[in-house]
């Protein structure tokens, strides 16, 4: 359930070992894919309904310009509908959390202590009223047992579960393991020196932990952690981005807090003394810029820097007016630096991949306003559509859609322009860039349908032309997204069709697309392919997962049957993965039993399959039903991303635990 899920994360295992980190086929995909670009961004996109723009944050989003902030941005509908079901709170404390602890303390399998892990992680604190009269340990402090496990890997979960948890109490062990401090090292039972890989793992859970502080003393000491690692350790990669990335989720207050009122008895004019917070906002950006110029900075990790920069200027504040005027002046600050260096054009194969960490950057900032800068950031993303390298293209037109659909409604100018340039481009433009296009169209009509606008039926009728006369799967399947995300019913039919024939890969796609719609009627066909029985277990993740999104009341039984049942592994893959999606409380019971018995209808229950279940609960009872991961992934720079992000090979980085 990583982002994405079911190509990152679930689970025990990792990404090329056939766990739940397995992606499948999608390693057969072009690099210059744009279904690379959805494996890492779809996440919000499929759960809008579900949860509404604002579950996310502005990381994601830029409430500031999406929500009303910006010029001519309309509103986004702040009400979100329910969260989905999670299991009773008695259930949860007193069934789920005592029998993964059992199992986690329990047991030498590696699967099971880090499925375990991450688990209680999710879950989260137990309530004073669920524990025992014997006081038992809390779950930070069974996750912090394990942080000196001989295997390394499940030390780097504990660490990562100890961000996840968000325990305050945590916080100076986290800082000093990711500065190599002494009593870092004898957090994790060393006398020498911390692995660098290690370290890296607790700086993300250093910036997991900043993200969900609501006390700014704590988030301000994480964010000056963050910076120092950052410049100590500027020339590392895995270390840099971990910081770079993770300073861009952890924001401070834009301003300083006003004066409190004067102390009774005061003598008149006499104001309260205030402390400058020691970071605000603008350091924040300052180090982030100041590694931007520095060559020492890797240049990996330098990719990151642009949308990081992007997102800490985006973040809204709560001082009203005196926190908006900083906040603005920042996003100029840093629209110009970046549209300069965009249309500086670095060369080379890290310059490539720089430009395109330049565009998502933009993309999250740009709005339609009239004024020279916001112009000359469009002009400098229209001429990398049209002239750049295929990816950096794609992604181009995926940044204009973003600024497009913030325009006003009814549609202005800006707006117009840009869904008119990218209708050419998908009719008219190169064959790489088409699939790109149409994605964007989709991503532009979704958002303004978001946004109370109505439908566009030029565009409506674009795409249904382009999903019949598609010349490649590549094509096809991305009319059939964009179809989804317009939520254009009409096509309903001939998107459903699309599940059935050609690529497996594809053909998930078009089941995705059938979710996005919102298309009910195709519940009992996409069962069918689900329940086949034949061997094709990315085709069902993908089925199953827009099953689960559709709300199918039969799908969580079937599909805790597979992860019990299945007899290979890349098919109990698919069961979690798309399990994880369900938030089906009735699959709780079968999943208890997996876990806690030693035969299940007559089968003894190996480690693995037990792992399995431990991290299929872990999901369904997470307090918060978006993956914890997904900020990391969103927007982000991919083909730059060190092996401690993501490694499409091995597994193992943040992005590919679940």
């Amino acid at each position: 359930m990583a982002p994405p899920r079911g190509f990152f994360g679930p689970g025990p295992g990792d990404a090329g070992s056939g766990g739940p980190g397995d992606r499948g086929d999608v390693l057969s995909t072009d690099s210059a894919s744009w279904i690379r670009w959805w494996t890492f961004n779809r996440e919000r996109l499929l759960l809008r309904d579900t949860l509404g723009p604002e579950a996310f944050g502005p990381a994601a989003l830029g409430p500031r310009l999406i929500a009303g902030g910006g010029a001519g941005a309309p509103a986004v509908p702040a009400a979100a509908a329910p969260a989905p079901a999670r299991p009773a709170d008695r259930i949860v404390y007193q069934q789920i959390v005592p029998s993964i602890i059992k199992r986690l303390e329990g047991t030498k399998d590696i699967d099971i202590k880090r499925a375990s892990l991450l688990a209680l992680a999710k879950i989260g604190t137990v309530p004073g009223a669920f524990r025992g009269a014997d006081r038992e340990p809390d779950v930070s402090s069974v996750i912090a047992g394990f942080l000196q496990d001989r295997n390394q890997s499940v030390a780097n979960t504990a660490l990562i579960s100890l961000g996840i948890l968000g325990d305050p109490l945590q916080m100076s062990k986290l800082t000093a393991v990711a500065m190599d401090e002494r009593a870092g090292r004898k957090a994790m039972g060393k006398t020498g020196g911390l692995d660098r890989r290690t370290r890296t793992f607790a700086v993300y859970a250093l910036g997991l932990m900043g993200r969900r502080q609501n006390k700014e003393l704590l988030r301000s000491m994480i964010a000056g952690s963050l910076m120092k690692i950052a410049e100590a350790e500027r020339k590392d990669a895995d270390i840099a981005t971990a910081a770079i990335l993770c300073l861009g989720q952890c924001p401070l207050p834009p301003t300083a807090p006003a004066a409190p009122p004067a102390p009774a008895g005061a003598p008149a004019g006499v104001a309260s003394p205030v402390r400058r917070p020691k970071w605000l906002r603008e350091d924040m950006i300052d180090a982030l810029e100041g590694l931007y110029d520095s060559r020492a900075t890797d240049p990996r990790a330098r990719t990151f820097i642009p949308v990081a920069m992007a997102r800490l200027s985006l973040w809204a504040g709560d001082a009203g007016g005196a926190d908006d005027k900083v906040l603005f002046g920042l996003q100029d600050r840093v629209m110009d630096l970046l549209t300069k260096d965009l249309t500086a054009r670095s060369s080379g194969a890290m310059g490539a991949i720089h430009r395109e960490a330049l565009v998502e950057a933009l993309g999250l900032l740009g709005t339609c306003a009239p004024d020279k800068r916001q112009a000359a950031a469009r002009d400098a993303l229209g001429t990398v559509m049209k002239s750049g390298q295929e990816r950096e293209a794609g992604l181009a037109a995926i940044a204009l859609a973003r600024i497009a659909a913030r325009g006003p409604i009814p549609a202005g100018d800006v707006t117009l322009a840009i869904r008119s340039e990218l209708g050419t481009r998908c009719l008219n433009g190169k064959p790489s860039l088409r699939p790109w296009a149409l994605l964007a169209l989709g991503l532009l009509e979704g958002e303004r349908l978001a946004a109370g606008a109505a439908p566009a039926l030029g565009t409506q009728a674009l795409l249904e032309t382009r999903l019949e006369a598609a010349n490649s799967p590549e094509e096809r399947s991305a009319a059939a997204v964009a179809l989804g995300l317009s939520r254009n019913a009409k096509a309903a039919q001939k998107v459903l069709e699309g599940t059935t024939k050609g690529d497996f890969r594809i053909r998930g796609l078009h089941a995705m697309a059938l979710a996005l719609m919102g298309n009910k009627d195709a519940v009992s066909e996409m069962r069918k392919i689900v329940s086949s029985g034949v061997y094709r277990p990315y085709l069902e993740r993908d089925v199953a997962t827009a099953l689960a999104l559709l709300g199918d009341v039969q799908l969580a039984a079937t599909l805790a049957s597979k992860l019990r049942t299945a007899r290979f592994m890349p098919e109990k893959v698919a069961a979690l993965q798309a399990l994880a999606w369900c938030r089906d409380t009735t699959a709780v019971g079968p999943l208890l039993q997996v876990v806690n018995a030693r035969r299940v209808g007559g089968s003894r229950v190996d480690d693995t399959t037990r792992a399995f279940a431990i991290a299929a609960l872990g999901a369904l009872a997470a307090k918060k039903p978006i993956q914890w991961n997904v900020p990391f992934a969103e927007s982000i720079p991919w083909p730059a991303a060190p092996a401690t992000l993501t490694d499409p090979e091995r597994g193992g980085g943040v992005l590919d635990l679940f």
